[in-house]
């Protein structure tokens, strides 16, 4: 990635993370002093998530031109990386929402969501930056069969 682009990437992830903490610490302070309703901290954590998602899987692939040269395979797992992206923050959302609650263990459906979708999240992640061989190219043949190979040598050795 070019050097323009990386300093995008980071004023970026500074603006979506500070107004994650922005967010957060409003809503301590207002909770705290009896300002806000929890409605509205709910409200206002997942508009802050909601910004977040939109800014991290949006606007920087956009804005640090990652769709230029990408084969229709990275596009797909962009599409889904993003989806599960939603979805896992949609579930700290509601983790988040349950833990203001008296469900119990129920809030903890959201946590188990997040976590189920992280794995898969990221390994289409790492497909759309090409970081990772698409799956059943050539590329990711070499690949396994070096993995393999690699595992071949480290038990003969033993």
């Amino acid at each position: 990635m070019d050097e323009r682009y990386k300093g995008l990437r980071r004023i970026l992830m500074v603006v979506a993370l500070g107004q994650m903490v922005l967010a957060l610490g409003l809503m301590i302070y207002g909770l705290k002093n009896q300002w806000i309703s929890d409605m509205q901290s709910n409200a206002l954590m997942g508009g802050s998530l909601l910004l977040y998602w939109v800014l991290m899987d949006i606007v920087e692939p956009v804005t640090t031109h990652r769709f230029d040269g990408i084969v229709p395979e990275q596009k797909t797992a962009y599409f889904k990386f993003m989806v599960m992206d939603l979805v896992g923050f949609a579930g700290i959302l509601y983790f988040l929402i349950g833990m203001g609650g008296a469900s119990g263990s129920g809030n903890l459906l959201g946590a188990a969501v997040f976590a189920a979708v992280m794995k898969p999240k990221r390994d289409n992640q790492r497909i759309f930056y090409g970081l990772d061989p698409i799956p059943g190219t050539e590329e990711e043949e070499e690949e396994q069969a070096q993995i393999e190979d690699s595992r071949a040598e480290e038990s003969a050795n033993e």
